[in-house]
């Protein structure tokens, strides 16, 4: 599979790509998913009053349909903040006082810093290419009033647990500062998936919590820290275009590194392209095991939800074996279909709910019974390849 495989075309519903260029780690979202964000806790330092500044660097991807009203992008978990509106326009919304809306608009594919100031009735825009030099975009009066964000935590991607986000932006910093000093810091590049993959702790000394949406379907958030594919369970009605081309005879060895978002009964890491002739592997029941079936299925425990996971599947009869990371592995029977065709992301001829609602970071296929010191190796090297986070 190349990139170009995998990236959205003509369905919502289609698997994503999310690449990452090998430095700038960003946070990544779609609208209408009540708990896609980052938050910190309540901080009673991050109050202010007459004076704000907010920096954001993105990349936008601004869709007007079924955009929600006053999209944020940073602010506090109470409707305040600054965002921009599906027709480009930037704002900046606060409980007491309204709305401070430019009259000028920014490409819905702008990449670069934006920045607000707030300034007792003055509101000045700006935008960056560096984050350090920032020209006027637009600069309106307004309201006097004070902010109102008493003990509030900062929020990136929507202005509370609901749905105002911005659709498919990429977030690599967001930033707060007073008059004179940085209060919070919003850097994915801090972000290291080898201490948590559920948070992390900024230099400004706040910690970041990545909230993502449990529901059955639909595009959870992601903090993508190197290249991806992300699936949106069972409103996925299609997987990538299955490669006939892939015909693997057992003995074989299938690695592949993945995350469960949320355990629905029956959802495919990776299938055969036809279910009578089949090599799978998928969660087995709605809860934390695993299975690979060639025709019998072989099921191995130790999943847990959000969290990325190597599994070591050895499709070899009745010695077959089923290990996850570097744990005691399973031997068994699983059948002796061979791999007919690969799809990735949903069972063979199966029902949309079959589908992946998670991430897949690496699949290898090894045409052979790999030994032990091959599996070591593999699994290392894998491991390595997704920042030691299993």
């Amino acid at each position: 599979m190349i990139a170009a495989d995998a990236v959205q075309t003509t369905a919502a519903s289609q698997p994503l790509l999310l690449a990452h260029n090998g430095s700038d780690n960003y946070w990544w979202q779609v609208p209408s998913l009540a708990t896609n964000n980052c938050q910190t806790p309540y901080q009673a330092s991050y109050n202010l009053t007459s004076y704000c500044d907010i920096r954001v660097k993105v990349d936008l991807n601004i869709n007007a349909t079924g955009f929600p009203d006053y999209p944020f992008l940073f602010g506090w978990n109470n409707y305040n903040g600054f965002g921009i509106n599906n027709n480009g326009t930037l704002f900046f919304f606060f409980n007491g006082g309204g709305t401070a809306i430019t009259t000028a608009t920014i490409s819905r594919t702008y990449s670069g810093w934006l920045r607000v100031v707030k300034n007792l009735g003055v509101y000045t825009y700006y935008t960056s290419t560096d984050g350090v030099n920032f020209t006027v975009f637009e600069t309106l009066n307004g309201s006097t009033t004070n902010l109102s964000v008493t003990n509030q935590p900062l929020i990136v991607g929507s202005a509370s647990n609901d749905n105002r986000s911005c659709a498919q932006v990429k977030y690599y910093r967001c930033q707060l500062h007073n008059s004179t000093t940085l209060l919070a810091d919003f850097n994915p590049a801090t972000y290291n998936a080898a201490t948590s993959q559920t948070n992390w702790t900024s230099a400004t000394g706040e910690v970041w919590t990545i909230n993502q949406d449990s529901a059955a379907s639909g595009f959870a958030g992601r903090l993508v820290d190197r290249t991806i594919c992300a699936f949106g369970g069972d409103a996925q009605g299609k997987s990538f275009i299955a490669n006939t081309s892939i015909q693997v005879n057992q003995p074989d060895t299938v690695y592949t590194a993945f995350k469960f978002d949320v355990f629905n009964v029956y959802q495919g890491i990776f299938d055969s392209n036809t279910a009578n002739t089949r090599q799978a592997m998928g969660n087995a029941v709605a809860s934390g095991s695993l299975e690979i079936n060639a025709g019998v299925s072989l099921i191995a425990t130790g999943l847990t939800q959000n969290s990325l996971k190597l599994a070591t599947g050895l499709y070899n009869g009745i010695s077959s074996s089923l290990q996850v990371n570097n744990g005691t592995a399973v031997i068994g029977n699983a059948g002796t279909n061979k791999m007919d065709g690969l799809r990735i992301g949903l069972l063979a001829n199966s029902p949309p709910q079959y589908s992946l609602k998670g991430i897949l970071n690496t699949l290898v296929v090894s045409a052979a019974n790999d030994g032990t010191t091959t599996k070591t190796a593999m699994y290392n090297l894998i491991r390595s390849l997704n920042n030691n986070a299993f």
